[in-house]
C-alpha cells in the first residue's frame, strides 16, 4: 500500500507484509537515501538490517509467522483478506503491474518464503511531492501564474520541490529546505 492509501485507512494505520527473503530483495530494488544498505545505523549492512529486525521482533514492534493465517492472527487482521492482498500482490509481481496502488514495478517484490514478518504502520503524507506553485516571493500562484494576496507557502510543498526527486535527495534536506525559504519569508 502507498502512503496516500494509507491515509484513507481508519486511523491511517495499514500492514507492512514481507517474506524472508527481504534482506536480498532490499539488494535488488535501487534505493537511495535512508531506506539503502550503506546508510550509518540500521541499514549500515545487510547483516545489520536482519539483526535490527530481528530485534524488532523481540521486542514485538514487527512479528514474525510461519504460515500467512498466524500472521493475521498476530496482526489480528482477517486472515482471507490478507491472502487476497497477498495474492493480488504476487500476481502484481508476475505481471510486472501494480493495478492497486501503482508501484512501479521494479518495487513489487514476492510474499512467499517463510518466516512472514508483518507490522502495523501509521503515516501521513509527508509532501505532495507536486506542491503548490510560488514564484521567487513564496507567493502561492493561481492557475493563471498570478500571484493570491497574502497566501505564501514554505518547506516541502512549496513550488514542487520534491516532484519527482525524492528518493534522490540526501536525507534531513526537507528541513534545510523549510529553513531557507521560511527565514526568506520573513526577511522580505
Amino acid at each position: 500500500m502507498n502512503l496516500f492509501a494509507a491515509t484513507k485507512e481508519p486511523g491511517y494505520l495499514y500492514a507492512m507484509i514481507w517474506d524472508d527473503n527481504y534482506a536480498e530483495t532490499l539488494e535488488k530494488v535501487h534505493m537511495l537515501g535512508c531506506a539503502r544498505y550503506g546508510f550509518p545505523g540500521y541499514m549500515k549492512d545487510k547483516e545489520a538490517f536482519v539483526a535490527d529486525t530481528e530485534q524488532h521482533v523481540k521486542d514485538g514492534l514487527v512479528v514474525k509467522a510461519d504460515t500467512l493465517e498466524e500472521l493475521a492472527e498476530k496482526l489480528n487482521l482477517p486472515a482471507d483478506k490478507l491472502k487476497e492482498a497477498v495474492a493480488n500482490n504476487n500476481q502484481a509481481v508476475i505481471d510486472h503491474q501494480d493495478k492497486e496502488f501503482g508501484k512501479e514495478a521494479y518495487r513489487i517484490t514476492p510474499i512467499k518464503k517463510k518466516p512472514y514478518y508483518g507490522c502495523i504502520l501509521g503515516g501521513r503524507i509527508l509532501c505532495t511531492f507536486d506542491g503548490l506553485r510560488i514564484n521567487t516571493k513564496m507567493e502561492v500562484l493561481d492557475e493563471n501564474h498570478d500571484p493570491i494576496p497574502g497566501l505564501y507557502e514554505a518547506g516541502n510543498d512549496a513550488g514542487g520541490f520534491f516532484w519527482g526527486s525524492y528518493n534522490d535527495r540526501v536525507p534531513g534536506l526537507a528541513a534545510s529546505y523549510a529553513h531557507v525559504w521560511l527565514g526568506n519569508l520573513l526577511l522580505d
